[in-house]
């Protein structure tokens, strides 16, 4: 599958009539720091450009491939033996002023019952691939007029070292900034975004926009 992931730090907006509306918190409208219980009460609340099919992941959900349960203690090594409580809902988009893709997953990840990463996909069918950059294409320039500083990559398979797509990161400071002191670095907190594309073997486009905070959990840069 053809990939694009687009990473994205604080809000955006896309341009034109489109861009207008599509700010983070049209697509992901909720607040770092909420609770599981609070987001599944505001779900069906939600009004806007878009219907709302929700879900709630409590059994399990797919983890590159396998099965692994929702609702589960982690113990990252760099944290020393501290316990992380995680879970995570699912819900999707009906219809999305702002995606132009098929259909589409949204999922909200909790540490310790707070909400601390979004991470949003919508999927093209191979014969819509232009509208997959397109739309691609569109956040990243919006993004352009919010953060100053922004490092460009390519994604490859593994195996053949093919490129299958690309993405963006968004930040609020320098490259030479960020690269003074990793030790600080790794356990910054704060919000930052990710967006990418990209296709699989099936040829389907996958555009992916992530919105990550880790103020105010356990978890940092050495995992998350």
């Amino acid at each position: 599958m053809k990939k694009i992931l687009l990473a994205l730090v604080g809000s955006f907006l896309l341009s034109g009539t489109l861009l207008a509306q599509c700010d983070l918190f049209s697509l992901f409208p909720f607040v770092f720091g909420v609770t599981k219980s609070e987001v599944l009460k505001q779900l069906p609340l939600i009004k806007g450009p878009f219907k709302v099919k929700t879900a709630d992941a409590s059994q399990t959900y797919i983890n590159s491939g396998k099965s692994k349960a929702c609702n589960f203690v982690d113990k990252p090594k760099y944290l020393k033996g501290v316990a992380v409580n995680r879970s995570q809902v699912e819900y999707s988009y009906e219809t999305h002023s702002c995606l132009t893709g098929t259909y589409n997953i949204v999922d909200l990840y909790f540490a310790d019952d707070k909400l601390y990463k979004m991470v949003l996909k919508a999927f093209f069918k191979p014969e819509n691939a232009q509208k997959c950059i397109d739309n691609y294409n569109q956040i990243i320039d919006s993004l352009g007029t919010v953060f100053p500083f922004t490092d460009k990559y390519e994604s490859k398979k593994p195996d053949t070292k093919e490129r299958n797509g690309e993405g963006r990161l968004f930040y609020m400071s320098s490259e030479e900034d960020r690269n003074k002191d990793y030790e600080v670095m790794k356990k910054i907190k704060g919000n930052w975004t990710e967006v990418s594309y990209s296709f699989s073997d099936s040829k389907e486009y996958t555009l992916e926009i992530k919105y990550i905070s880790l103020d105010g959990v356990k978890l940092d840069f050495q995992g998350y």
